[in-house]
């Protein structure tokens, strides 16, 4: 996972999945870039992965995931961006693919994924290279 700035972040391309990043913390929800027209000080739309809904009953609600109008100038000039991976957000999907399964087949959470060395690591291997203690 990379962090940028919103300056930083207009300049990646479509299919960026990102969200916004206090130290430590994620804050907000997980976008997708997805309306860049070449244009980094133009018109962006994004994807969030938190749905749309209709309520349907008191109980019930219908979701849907679609993209929304943002513009450039809507994101914070002094909040980091927290940018993954291609392998950070295929796990991210073999996550979701195993909570179908109802977390019945093996998942392996113990895996660490970083853009500075050979991934994955195990829990062992990040103390040991990253000095966590």
């Amino acid at each position: 996972m990379r962090l940028l700035t919103k300056n930083e972040l207009k300049n990646e391309p479509n299919g960026t999945v990102y969200i916004p990043f206090a130290p430590e913390v994620f804050i907000g929800e997980i976008n997708i870039i997805t309306g860049k027209d070449g244009d980094n000080e133009g018109w962006n739309g994004e994807l969030p992965i938190l749905p749309m809904t209709i309520k349907e009953s008191e109980v019930n609600y219908a979701t849907q995931w679609c993209t929304t109008d943002n513009a450039w100038g809507e994101l914070d000039n002094n909040t980091k961006y927290a940018v993954f991976s291609k392998n950070e957000v295929l796990k991210i999907i073999q996550c979701l693919q195993w909570a179908l399964t109802g977390c019945k087949s093996y998942f392996n959470e113990d895996e660490w994924w970083s853009e500075y060395c050979y991934c994955p690591l195990t829990d062992r291997e990040m103390e040991e290279d990253f000095q966590i203690e």
